[in-house]
């Protein structure tokens, strides 16, 4: 099973379940990072100006 927002590397062989949250890579996959925040929930999701210009 693959966790939300995990992370595999190209060509990795995983064969454990891997947490969410989590960077695995290699043959066979070993994690190599994790992160404890959500970053969707962290971020400001709004845009509540008038003060900006948008040209193309």
């Amino acid at each position: 099973r693959i966790g939300n927002c995990a992370k595999i590397g190209a060509g990795s062989v995983v064969i454990r379940d891997v947490a969410a949250q989590t960077t695995v890579v290699g043959v066979p996959a070993k994690t190599v990072g994790a992160s404890h925040n959500v970053p969707a929930e962290d971020m400001e999701q709004s845009f509540n100006t008038d003060d900006y210009t948008f040209m193309i």
